[in-house]
């Protein structure tokens, strides 16, 4: 951080430019935060809070990107059945669209009922 301070101030005296006011006080606003997000993510509190927030995710959402995921289910992937064609106006059916989101909210799936 220190040396794109130093390479700033040469440049803008290359340049024959002085920062403004609000400028100086912007960076130095600006480089003060990161400076304390950097020290508050490397303390342990922090690193287990994130790892409760993934278990957390993961709980609620189920895993979504993984290997072979969808095949765990249906073992029979070699053997698979191809349904009758036949329709009948009684027979009725619950179809579900997935999405693949990955959303929290509830209403990121869309269900349908015929």
């Amino acid at each position: 951080m220190l040396k794109m301070r130093k390479w700033r101030e040469k440049l803008n005296n290359r340049c024959q430019m002085t920062p403004g006011r609000f400028t100086v006080k912007y960076t130095t606003k600006l480089a003060n935060s990161l400076k304390r997000k950097r020290l508050l993510q490397a303390q342990c509190i922090a690193k287990q809070r994130r790892l409760e927030l993934k278990s957390e995710r993961l709980s609620k959402e189920g895993e979504s990107y993984s290997t072979n995921i969808g095949f765990d289910e249906c073992t029979d992937t070699e053997d698979i059945t191809i349904p009758s064609k036949e329709f009948s106006v009684d027979s009725r059916s619950l179809i579900v669209f997935d999405l693949e989101t990955t959303g929290l909210g509830r209403t990121t799936e869309a269900e349908s009922k015929y």
